[in-house]
């Protein structure tokens, strides 16, 4: 005699129903946290923004779950304030506020107090009105929930610490910011001195102060993280070294890689690629998935006229998915050294998809497209560089708008 069994069995429609059941907790908990998550950190970006908004005259763009504007999934335009976010499944747990020049001691203090302030105070508000109201206990739990995360958001961000983006990027707390400008107001001579010649955007100056200083004086860390910027941005790349052997005075392990990566920019700008290759691999032995360490491997691998190192690592970069502007451009001068320009044409015009007014990318294109003889494609890009203001970083640009111009102009009157 056989039994009959229901189908489907009682016993599988009671796990599927505690399955669906757990999923939907587990999805309703995922939305819950990451909707507060989120509006805690905007609400933070927020509060340094207003502020900023008030001491500075131009845009101030504010990033949410993303650390460049391209990312972003949705982006609202509020006149002077623009926003830019991912809302959920975000690669960047994180905000940002980038604002102008604040050359005033108290309007950065009181930008950088802003975002943990304006937090706090927001989920205060928000508690007192819910209990004030007698709601739902869901409102009640979201207000503790809310609470609980301002008030781990304004220890954590008070902490000085720092952290890395995707990519490589290294950013600090805003704990480590009010450090850094604690330490600008009220530390050593120098980094005053050298502060107040950067704020008037004398960078020849600032730079030629940091040589005379470096003479009789110890170099002390927070003089040395402000060089590093004054020496790349004024390719004083041998005063970097000069003020790094000062700054680590025989200790080596004061080094941290964000430091290494600016040495092995200016290793590289001298043409020792030896040494800039040594910086990169230090920083992988202690962050090996440090992207922009393994894209500036691939960069100084090119310089060296090593192509074929150089074309392994960029793929190595494609395939971890660590890709950024320089990998295109450098894929792209590889393909043009393979003569298929027109590949390379495709990944130049992918170098520059996510910042078109980047000046300086389109200038080293056009000088590649000169050097090759493509003097078309050498002008265009050299027009598209000059509208984005090259002038006013690149020296040499006259000189060689001069030349392409010409042969440009000669090209086309030969032609007619």
């Amino acid at each position: 005699m056989s039994a009959a069994y229901p189908f489907p069995p009682l016993f599988l429609v009671a796990l599927l129903d505690g399955l669906w059941s757990l999923f939907l907790v587990g999805a309703g908990a995922f939305l819950f946290f990451g909707f507060w998550n989120f509006a805690t950190v905007l609400i933070h970006e927020l509060g340094h923004a207003l502020p900023a908004l008030m001491f500075t005259d131009g845009e101030v763009k504010v990033l949410v779950g993303a650390d460049n504007t391209e990312e972003a999934k949705f982006k609202i335009n509020l006149g002077r304030l623009k926003l830019y976010f991912i809302p959920l499944f975000s690669p960047v747990n994180a905000g940002l506020c980038m604002h102008g020049k604040v050359d005033k001691f108290y309007q950065n203090f009181i930008i950088l107090v802003g975002g943990v302030s304006f937090t706090l105070t927001t989920a205060i508000v928000f508690a007192l009105l819910v209990f004030n109201n007698s709601p739902s206990d869901f409102w009640k739990f979201s207000a503790y929930f809310f609470l609980a995360l301002s008030a781990w958001q304004f220890v954590n961000n008070l902490y000085p610490s720092t952290f890395r983006l995707p990519g490589g990027k290294t950013a600090g707390t805003d704990g480590y910011l009010l450090c850094k400008l604690f330490q600008v107001q009220y530390g050593d001579e120098g980094l005053k001195k050298a502060h107040e010649l950067y704020a008037r955007g004398d960078l020849k100056k600032t730079a030629d102060f940091l040589m005379y200083w470096e003479k009789g004086n110890k170099i002390r860390l927070a003089l040395y993280d402000f060089a590093r910027r004054v020496c790349l941005e004024a390719k004083r790349y041998e005063l970097l070294l000069v003020l790094t052997d000062n700054y680590i005075d025989g200790r080596p392990e004061r080094l941290k890689p964000d430091r290494y990566m600016d040495l092995a920019t200016a290793y590289l700008q001298l043409g020792k690629y030896e040494n800039a290759l040594s910086c990169c691999e230090k920083v992988m032995y202690a962050q090996p998935m440090n992207t922009a360490a393994l894209n500036k491997t691939g960069i100084i691998y090119y310089a060296a006229n090593n192509k074929t190192a150089a074309e392994h690592v960029f793929k190595k970069v494609m395939k971890i998915g660590g890709a950024n502007d320089e990998t295109y451009l450098y894929i792209g001068l590889l393909r043009f050294n393979k003569t298929d320009p027109t590949e390379a044409e495709e990944w130049f015009q992918k170098a520059v998809s996510h910042d078109p007014n980047d000046a300086n990318m389109c200038y080293f294109i056009a000088e590649t497209y000169h050097n090759n003889g493509c003097i078309v494609k050498a002008y265009e890009w050299l027009c598209r560089a000059e509208a984005h203001g090259i002038e006013k970083s690149e020296p040499e640009f006259p000189a060689l708008k001069n030349i392409i111009t010409k042969r440009y102009e000669y090209r086309n009157d030969k032609q007619t």
